[in-house]
């Protein structure tokens, strides 16, 4: 049995998915499996896979149903992984050769740890000039729900985590982003350890997916991704304890006065019925939310839930 599967869930990105790949295979480590998860691809990527790879032992691919979404390719390579340890890599992002060597040994070297979280650099992004993530000032480690609550994030192609581990919570298949997030979520909340990575072996590419060749799996906004955090938190945080309820307060708070500030009145609505019923005897948020009736269209009876599945 091989000690590490590599995943890969990918989706029309025949063009950069050989670049993931190679990184890969060229590890330092050898005692792997790859798995390529392939979402009903429409640009030739299945049979470049047989063509490039099918002579590789190490390399397998796997066919599903189109899903929109990575979540559920992660969760079909985890459970036909054989490895002991699980390695993220998401398709248009890359390894440098030593990236698994450091990762086995952090895990070798804490027995008692169930996920590491390595360093990494962003590429392709002009606001960005390579500077290491863990030297970013505004960054935090996610190895407490409390800094998750807070704006401490992962990325699938730095995480690897204990097969056993994932296992026992699982992907939510149904979510339609921030699917890493939320295994983290579940993780620290069922008590497993996360630690950091300072080595930089870890490429995270940032592109605009306009080329047909190079589609996101899932094209998202700042803005979702801050409703999708905003919803992991409304999801946990009646788990997590009082500081990520007040976090989630504060959060719904912020979230209805921009909304307000905007004239979106009726994707306010949800936020301000939370920050009234999350902090009671709000006259501000209680009045908002009357007003959004008005100002807003249409009356709902109930604020429509925001939700990580993006439903």
């Amino acid at each position: 049995m091989p000690r590490v599967t590599v995943i890969i869930p990918t989706y029309n990105r025949r063009r950069m998915l050989p670049e993931a790949i190679d990184g890969a295979l060229a590890q330092t480590f050898q005692d792997f499996e790859l798995i390529v998860v392939d979402d009903e691809s429409t640009d030739g990527t299945v049979k470049m896979l047989e063509d490039r790879y099918g002579g590789d032992s190490r390399v397998r691919v796997i066919e599903k149903p189109h899903s929109g979404g990575p979540a559920p390719g992660r969760q079909l390579g985890l459970e036909q992984a054989q490895g002991d340890i699980i390695a993220s890599l998401d398709s248009d992002d890359w390894w440098d050769p030593g990236y698994l060597e450091s990762v086995v040994r952090v895990f070798d070297s804490n027995p008692g740890i169930d996920y590491v979280l390595s360093n990494y650099r962003t590429v392709g992004d002009p606001r960005h000039d390579g500077t290491p993530t863990f030297d970013n000032p505004y960054w935090r480690l996610p190895d407490t729900v409390e800094a998750l609550a807070h704006g401490a994030w992962v990325i699938p192609s730095a995480s690897c985590v204990r097969a056993s581990a994932a296992r026992n919570v699982g992907f939510d298949s149904g979510a339609v982003l921030g699917e890493d997030t939320d295994l983290v979520w579940r993780l620290l909340l069922a008590g497993h350890r996360l630690v950091g990575n300072p080595e930089l072996f870890v490429n995270y590419r940032v592109h605009t997916g306009v080329d047909g060749d190079i589609t996101q799996m899932v094209d998202v906004s700042a803005e979702e991704k801050a409703a999708c955090n905003l919803a992991l938190l409304d999801r946990y945080a009646k788990q997590a304890g009082p500081t990520v309820k007040r976090r989630r307060r504060e959060m719904h708070r912020l979230a209805a006065r921009r909304l307000v500030a905007e004239s979106r009145w009726i994707e306010a609505r949800p936020h301000l019925w939370r920050w009234w019923r999350l902090k009671l005897g709000s006259l501000t948020a209680l009045r908002w939310w009357v007003l959004s009736f008005f100002k807003g269209g249409e009356a709902e009876r109930k604020p429509k839930a925001l939700d990580a599945r993006g439903t």
